[in-house]
């Protein structure tokens, strides 16, 4: 009794100091990632009645912009726009137009659902051996600095994407985006950690120095950051449109940048830029129909390779932190990442068995791989062959609009602040997605991913990517739109959210906090979400054979979840700082 008692009391000490610090504004932000704290972003909304719209990104501000399209009668894909433009200015570390990314796109109306390639590409002067002949100069080389820099995708695919399925004027879009470019806004705290933990790659470039470190002193939180340069190309994207990027005013900038940074962007790789329209690749799980993203992203596949082979288990009878699920879960991704390891690359250079991989034949000869007591030996689990061979740091934001129209997109320059080199008199910070090649065959890359040489950089080339936006329906009917940040646990994240709510019937805003796992083939560990899982099922799991670690948080989803009844309920990440709203 006593000790119940001094349980009751210390829960309500704790219930009165989180209101407290919610009433300061102490929430606002995450101070880092391995000390994320539950924020007012976090938050879940539910919504009913006729009128249904909802939007979900890594940041409030972006999440402010998209709403507002919204509310003055624009669609899902003007919201998108408007959203991802905002992000590339409030959100640096982690996409802009620099970068790339791929989004998937749902017509309600003509019940049709494509998906958009706008990944960063290799320049026509890139060759295999670019790094790997640099030893381990080449290495760093390939992920700080211009030589590490991909042809830009971002501004060309949300042109495309808005010339197709958008309403309201490009110019319009743009607009918070240029203003929070021109008139700046508070660092917050993930912004802070981030120039913090990237202080040494920002400081070596004169132009990056300028805008993170003015008169010389790193920004912290709180204080403004502007970005008059890169208003300046936001303005030009208003008046002149994407063609300015690619062969105007800010392509000249942008590659006489390249030829002082010994970068292989030239203007020809610019004006030969196109985004591609693909047909996405498609799966079901337990009476849900899927789909995501395909190649050049090998997020789609092996999410819906990994539900394949789940599919034969009675998951639905395990708790979501059960060490059935777990270790069952957890063998699906090992399989997988092993064959993403050997097979994955650009279709349009290589032979990728998709088909194979997809099919529920494969699916059932992998399951029989698995027991259900013991963890597969290590060294066992190898890469295919899969039948029918060839039968032929990163954002997300989810958007749902009054129609019923659907945008999953995920947008990326790669690592915390790509390259770490902003394009003179542009403001624009460009990728490093040349680390995503194989630069180094049969050695990992900046995320410990083994890679084949099907994902050998040649010129024109996509690099393999993990993102993963998705759409889930079921009867014909939309009930989800998600994706995530993360590199390879992008995949990881978004099936384990999938399994989350499909089998164990969770709620978005559940799914989104419950503790994650992630095992990518190489290295031999298994990751567990740190202080999330007990001491006595991680003993359990290594019992089984499971090379457990711990690891800090990792990931940052957008979920929109939709019920039976058409009630949305949208879900950001509280490891980060992203929001939820709708109306």
């Amino acid at each position: 009794m006593t000790f119940d008692r001094s349980l009751c009391a210390l829960d309500r000490l704790f219930t009165l100091l989180m209101f407290l610090l919610l009433c300061s504004g102490s929430f606002d932000a995450v101070a880092a990632p391995n000390s994320a704290r539950r924020t007012k972003s976090s938050r879940v909304r539910l919504f009913h009645g006729r009128v249904q719209q909802m939007v979900v990104t890594a940041n409030w501000r972006a999440t402010q912009a998209a709403l507002q399209v919204l509310r003055r009668g624009g669609n899902a894909m003007d919201a998108a726009v408007a959203a991802a433009f905002a992000l590339g200015v409030v959100e640096p570390y982690s996409s802009g137009l620099g970068g790339g990314g791929f989004l998937l796109y749902y017509d309600a109306k003509r019940k049709s659902l494509v998906s958009l390639d706008f990944r960063e590409r290799a320049p026509y002067k890139a060759t295999p051996t670019m790094f790997s002949r640099l030893g381990r100069r080449g290495r760093k080389l390939s992920r700080d600095g211009l030589l590490g820099a991909g042809t830009p995708g971002f501004v060309a695919g949300l042109d495309v994407a808005h010339r197709r399925f958008g309403s309201k004027p490009w110019a319009t879009l743009l607009e918070p985006a240029r203003k929070w470019a021109t008139q700046g806004f508070r660092v917050y705290g993930l912004l802070a950690f981030a120039l913090r933990a990237s202080r040494r790659k920002l400081r070596k470039f004169a132009d990056t120095r300028a805008v993170f470190f003015p008169k010389g002193r790193r920004l912290r939180r709180g204080q403004r950051l502007r970005q008059p340069d890169l208003a300046w190309t936001l303005k030009r994207l208003q008046r002149y449109g994407a063609k300015d990027f690619y062969q105007g005013e800010v392509a000249k900038r942008i590659v006489a940048s390249m030829k002082q940074g010994k970068g292989l962007v030239s203007l020809s790789d610019l004006k030969r830029y196109r985004a591609f329209w693909k047909a996405p690749v498609r799966g079901t799980y337990r009476g849900f129909s899927l789909a995501s993203m395909g190649s050049p992203s090998s997020g789609g596949v092996h999410l819906i390779q990994m539900l394949n082979i789940l599919s034969g288990f009675p998951l639905p009878q395990t708790g979501p932190r059960s060490w059935k699920f777990l270790h069952l879960y957890t063998e699906a991704m090992r399989l997988a990442f092993a064959d993403r390891a050997r097979f994955q690359g650009d279709a349009s250079f290589v032979s990728v068995p998709n088909r194979g991989l997809l099919s529920a034949r494969y699916a059932a000869r992998l399951r029989r791989q698995i027991s259900d007591r013991r963890a597969m030996p290590y060294g066992s689990v190898k890469a295919g062959p899969a039948l029918d061979f060839n039968k032929k740091h990163t954002s997300h934001l989810s958007v749902v609009d009054r129609w019923g129209n659907a945008v999953a997109m995920t947008l990326t320059i790669n690592r915390w602040f790509g390259c770490g080199v902003i394009a003179k008199g542009t403001g624009v910070l460009l990728n490093n997605e040349m680390d995503d090649f194989t630069t180094f065959p049969g050695k990992p890359n900046a995320y410990g991913l083994i890679q084949s040489n099907a994902n050998i950089i040649q010129p024109g080339k996509t690099p393999l990517s993990a993102m993963s936006p998705t759409l889930v329906f079921r009867n014909g009917r939309l009930r989800g739109v998600l994706g995530s940040a993360g590199g390879p646990t992008i995949i990881t994240t978004v099936t384990q959210l999938l399994l989350h709510l499909i089998d164990h019937k969770l709620t978005a805003r559940q799914a989104m906090h419950s503790p994650r796992v992630h095992h990518q083939w190489r290295p031999r560990r298994l990751y567990l979400e740190r202080r999330r899982f007990s001491y006595k099922l991680q003993r359990k799991l290594k019992r089984m054979g499971h090379r457990v670690r711990q690891r800090h948080r990792w990931g940052n989803a957008q979920l929109i979840w939709i019920d039976e009844k058409g009630r949305l309920t949208g879900a950001a990440d509280p490891r980060a700082v992203g929001r939820a709203k709708g109306f």
